[in-house]
């Protein structure tokens, strides 16, 4: 629901937006909230007016060759980075469908944290810094806004020509629902474009005028060893998957059947830890 309130006192709207339309390879939808006294209109700040046609997500090549390294991903954009990715990335959704791994030179691997930083939209390094470590940043990237996102509604905040969108009781009173506590509040529904006598209102999680990334672009070649998945993690996800009967990307299952290939049964059963495993396992 994206509905801007007027009160006595202070205007509210807010609206859901989507990294993944702001030149992230990231699918992060948020509210964002905006609230001032009177004179401020925030449904100007998050709302536009409608001009430009939206098109499907476009295909990009899945495969990048650059100074004698070989990269590949297994989709477009990336699942929501989560702030446990430094430790938890082997048993859920984004193990399954391969949108926060990478090949590297025919090796599975995670995302590095620059990698990460880059998938927010901060400078390479931003969270290097004194004391930290690879999980750490993990979460403080995990935890943390998407740049652009906030970039754009920032520099609308300080814009003198955005169009007022005249949201009014009378312009808008199909929407307008008058509350106890004596404010209005707009319902323009969810994900819609709110078409209105000579205007039509975009309040999707996409802006009038998108930009799109490809998740192999943010690869670079000084990822970590550590994070390099072996024959032995590689056979796990395959274990897991087929224990919980779970759908799995086809190329990713191919990467994960070579990897883990490359050392014999026997051998991996010795370099498993030993462990009491889960409900789902045998």
């Amino acid at each position: 629901m994206k509905t801007p309130q007027k009160v006595d006192t202070i205007n509210i709207a807010w609206r859901v937006l989507d990294a993944k339309y702001f030149g992230l390879p990231q699918q992060r939808k948020r509210l964002y909230l905006l609230a001032g006294g009177l004179d401020f209109y925030p449904e100007d700040v998050l709302f536009e007016l409608h001009t430009n046609s939206f098109t499907d997500y476009p295909t990009f090549p899945l495969v990048r060759e650059e100074d004698g390294h070989s990269f590949e991903v297994f989709r477009s954009y990336s699942d929501c980075l989560y702030s446990a990715y430094g430790t938890k990335w082997n048993g859920n959704a984004a193990a399954y469908n391969g949108s926060l791994f990478a090949v590297q030179d025919g090796r599975l691997r995670r995302l590095s944290p620059i990698e990460c930083e880059r998938l927010m939209g901060f400078p390479e390094g931003y969270t290097d810094i004194s004391a930290s470590t690879r999980t750490t940043r993990y979460q403080a990237l995990g935890n943390s806004w998407a740049v652009p996102v906030v970039k754009w509604i920032g520099e609308r905040l300080i814009s003198e020509t955005l169009p007022r969108l005249n949201i009014t009781v009378e312009a808008y009173k199909l929407y307008a629902e008058h509350t106890k506590d004596g404010c209005y509040v707009f319902d323009f529904g969810r994900e819609e474009l709110v078409k209105f006598s000579d205007k039509t209102i975009n309040c999707t999680s996409i802006p009038e005028e998108p930009r799109y990334k490809c998740l192999v672009d943010i690869l670079s070649a000084d990822a970590p060893k550590e994070i390099f998945i072996s024959p032995v993690g590689c056979h796990g996800i395959l274990r897991r998957k087929q224990e919980r009967n779970m759908s799995i990307n086809v190329r990713l299952e191919e990467v994960l059947t070579s990897i883990s290939s490359q050392m014999s049964q026997e051998e991996i059963e010795r370099r498993s830890r030993v462990q009491k495993r889960g409900k789902y396992s045998n």
